[in-house]
């Protein structure tokens, strides 16, 4: 795999959908990070002397079902480096805020004994982030935030209106279509079309459930006025053609923080997976320390 990997596309390949290599023995190991909220998995991969951590999107499936293919797709590009993707709560309550989902995280990369990591969010990982770069300066290093938005957009407010809508109808395979055709880019939807009803037969009760309040978080959070907090260096990378935050989303981050910004054109929000030179772009950043 030439792209990264989010909880979309991670979805798809364990589905099966789209031929994934035979994976060579376990180069990875699942940790559960007790907090005072509940529990929090978090996939360790790599062995360098620095530290980088992952914050996933929003997703249906928690992306730690597909860790041989994450590991995989980063494998050759986090020499000196650990690796540490922290999944979400496992046991959302009702009313999880994004705020939440910071501290949450903040407990849990202390709880791991990280600080002044290199770390990645894309889209609602990036809001986490956000939070943690502005409340939990010690913790980040280096950032790039993905996709992401620092408040919603109009955009972004009718995608999550939509998506709950869908998700407490419980039509699961509606869902899916809906967010795969928002998400990426046409052709690349096309060509994985055929993973949709695989995908949602996988959809449970409980996913919808706890995806309804992750989207629901995205709704009522505002951190652009504190981004004059950051401190740390940042890269903003975005997408022209966004149909789920809006390219604006990514600018006006950038703007605010007046750090270094890229856009892409012809991709769409998980631009992360489908531009060919979106990891390297990234690594650059990283390893400019």
């Amino acid at each position: 795999m030439k792209q990264l990997i989010s909880a979309a596309l991670a979805t798809i390949l364990a589905s099966g959908a789209v031929n994934a290599q035979t994976m060579p023995e376990k180069a990875y190991r699942i940790e559960t990070v007790e907090i005072e909220r509940g529990e929090m998995d978090c996939m360790i991969f790599g062995d360098g002397p620095k530290s980088m951590v992952i914050f996933p999107g929003l997703s249906l499936k928690s992306v730690l079902i597909s860790s041989e293919v994450i590991e995989r797709a980063y494998r050759h590009k986090i020499q000196g480096y650990t690796v540490y993707l922290l999944d979400r709560l496992k046991d959302m309550p009702d009313g999880y805020t994004l705020e939440m989902m910071g501290e949450d995280s903040a407990e849990a990369m202390e709880k791991l004994g990280l600080k002044s990591v290199s770390a990645i969010g894309y889209s609602q990982g990036g809001m986490i982030l956000m939070h943690l770069m502005i409340h939990h300066p010690e913790l980040i290093g280096r950032a790039l935030l993905g996709s992401t938005a620092a408040r919603p957009s109009a955009i972004s407010k009718r995608t999550t209106a939509r998506w709950i809508s869908i998700a407490e109808k419980g039509d699961a395979e509606a869902l899916v279509t809906d967010m795969f055709k928002t998400i990426y880019s046409a052709p690349f939807f096309k060509k994985n079309e055929t993973a949709v009803k695989a995908i949602a037969r996988m959809v449970s009760p409980n996913d919808l459930r706890r995806f309804i309040i992750g989207t629901s978080a995205c709704t009522s959070f505002n951190l652009y006025d504190e981004l004059d907090r950051v401190k740390c260096p940042v890269l903003v990378i975005g997408s022209n053609n966004d149909n789920t935050l809006g390219g604006a989303s990514s600018r006006e981050i950038a703007e605010r923080l007046g750090c270094e910004l890229y856009m892409y054109d012809g991709y769409g929000h998980s631009v992360y997976d489908e531009a060919p030179d979106y990891k390297d772009r990234m690594f650059r950043f990283f390893n400019e320390e």
